[in-house]
């Protein structure tokens, strides 16, 4: 994923002059971001170079590809999302919610991901301490280093009977 990245220059490396081909995902919106490193740059390049397909994920990072000059018809948009035709919401199920300490009749908001700093997952109690009413809950279900700074802002903010981690 993404050009600037040493891991896509490594799939670059042993794809160059092979018979597999490289598909890169891209998520940049800033074209030439990164190409006043000279190392960077020079990264960016060869990756350019060595892939066959790009999967912009918006079309700002088509536009950005195709800003840097990477050939239109190198370029497919591939927007990240959910086949909502084959996963839906269903009913909760109650024996999840006991697990998880979340009554049956609560409105209950779910985050998995990591528990880092960069996901904004402080950001989230934060906003959700803002929520009115005993009957919403927030379950964070994942690992990282912010499990600890979460259960402190739950408690600061007095939700902490509401914030529910995993």
């Amino acid at each position: 994923a993404e050009t600037v990245l040493p891991i896509s220059e490594q799939a670059a490396e042993i794809v160059s002059g092979s018979t597999p081909k490289l598909v890169l995902t891209c998520w940049e919106t800033i074209p030439f971001r990164y190409d006043d490193d000279e190392t960077l740059a020079a990264r960016k390049a060869r990756v350019k170079a060595e892939t066959a397909l790009f999967l912009a994920v918006t079309d700002r990072a088509r536009a950005a590809l195709l800003e840097e000059g990477v050939a239109a018809e190198r370029i497919r948009v591939v927007p990240a999302s959910v086949d909502c035709n084959h996963f839906r919401p269903s009913p909760p199920a109650a024996e999840i919610r006991r697990a998880w300490g979340v009554p049956s009749d609560a409105l209950a908001a779910l985050y998995v991901g990591r528990l880092i700093q960069e996901k904004g997952v402080t950001e989230l109690v934060r906003a959700f301490a803002r929520l009115e009413g005993e009957r919403t809950h927030l379950v964070l279900v994942g690992s990282g280093d912010q499990g600890g700074r979460l259960r402190r802002c739950a408690a600061s903010l007095g939700v902490s009977d509401r914030v529910h981690i995993r």
